[in-house]
């Protein structure tokens, strides 16, 4: 791959990526790269893709310029997967219940909740493999006529959510414990909401 303007490379003269936008002069030039047909492709840091839109805005990105160049948002998260050799059932703890709303201890005790003792294909850790979790925000001609003005993060959440069927990462990890596939401390340690 060749190397462009502010130390994107390029496969070919549509698509380059970055190593991530994390000034604001790479992220501009970003925009300004996109403006001009190409696709590009970058990381940002931000703890969802909420978070991940209000750093964009941060960094003094022109929000109509973002909007209108923005195709999609992707946000994920890795979880450990419960060893399938050495998986039981299990509970959710009671001194984490409280970190759990009253809709979210429903799902646990409506699920197949489990967790792996730990045996020799695991390497006795009870977890083998992992999972993606993610969230994504598609921006349609809705999206960026809501989101052309400045919105709180509820607010934002709620719209996508009824409008777009946005799933936010902790629900969807939430939705991977009660399947039994991981465990609520992977969950709460890697995707756990501010709360």
């Amino acid at each position: 791959p060749g190397k462009g303007a502010g130390g994107w490379e390029g496969e070919g003269a549509e698509t380059l990526g970055g190593r991530g936008s994390r000034g604001a002069a790479t992220a501009k030039t970003a925009v300004m790269m996109s403006q001009t047909g190409h696709l590009m492709f970058s990381t940002v840091h931000a703890r969802d893709s909420i978070s991940a839109l209000a750093r964009v805005f941060e960094l003094g990105v022109p929000r109509g310029d973002f909007l209108r160049e923005m195709v999609c948002l992707i946000s994920q998260r890795l979880v450990r997967t419960i060893c399938p050799d050495c998986a039981e059932k299990a509970e959710v703890p009671a001194e984490l219940l409280e970190y759990l709303t009253p809709d979210e201890v429903k799902l646990m005790s409506e699920g197949t909740l489990k967790k792996g003792k730990g045996c020799r294909c695991c390497n006795h850790r009870g977890y083998r493999g992992r999972i993606a979790v993610p969230e994504y925000i598609v921006f349609d001609n809705e999206v960026r006529d809501y989101l052309a003005e400045s919105r709180g993060i509820q607010e934002t959440i709620a719209f996508l959510r009824e409008k777009k069927g946005y799933v936010p990462m902790w629900e969807k990890g939430l939705a991977l414990v009660a399947e039994g596939r991981t465990t609520i401390e992977e969950v709460i340690a890697r995707i756990a909401p501010d709360r």
